[in-house]
C-alpha cells in the first residue's frame, strides 16, 4: 500500500480533538470563536493537503507515512481511497463554514 508523504490523516483527526479542549478552556465567547475558526482552518488545510498528496501518488489507496496508530493496533486504521479523498476537505469546509456562520 502506498504511503502519504506526511501524516495528513492523523493530523486531520488530532487537531480538532486538541482544539476542542483549548476552546472549552476559553471563557470569552469572541476569543473562543476565533480559536475555533483557526482550528477549523488548520483542519481544512490538513485535509486539503491529504487530498493533494493522494492525487500526486496516483494510486487506489494510501495511508500515513508515520502511522502512530499502526503501532498500537498493528493494522492500518486510517486509510484513504479514491472515493473519500475529496470528501474529507469538503467535510472540513462544511464544519468551518458552519462555525463561521453561527
Amino acid at each position: 500500500m502506498s504511503e502519504l508523504h506526511f501524516p495528513w490523516l492523523e493530523l486531520s483527526v488530532v487537531i480538532p480533538l486538541i482544539g476542542d479542549f483549548v476552546v472549552a478552556a476559553i471563557k470569552e465567547a469572541v476569543t473562543a470563536r476565533r480559536v475555533c475558526l483557526v482550528v477549523c482552518g488548520l483542519t481544512l488545510a490538513c485535509a486539503t493537503g491529504e487530498w493533494i498528496d493522494f492525487a500526486g501518488l496516483a494510486t487506489f489507496e494510501a495511508h500515513d507515512h508515520w502511522d502512530v496508530l499502526e503501532f498500537v493496533f498493528h493494522e492500518d486504521v486510517f486509510v484513504i481511497d479514491e472515493l473519500n479523498a475529496p470528501l474529507l476537505p469538503l467535510a472540513a469546509l462544511l464544519y468551518a463554514l458552519t462555525v463561521l456562520s453561527t
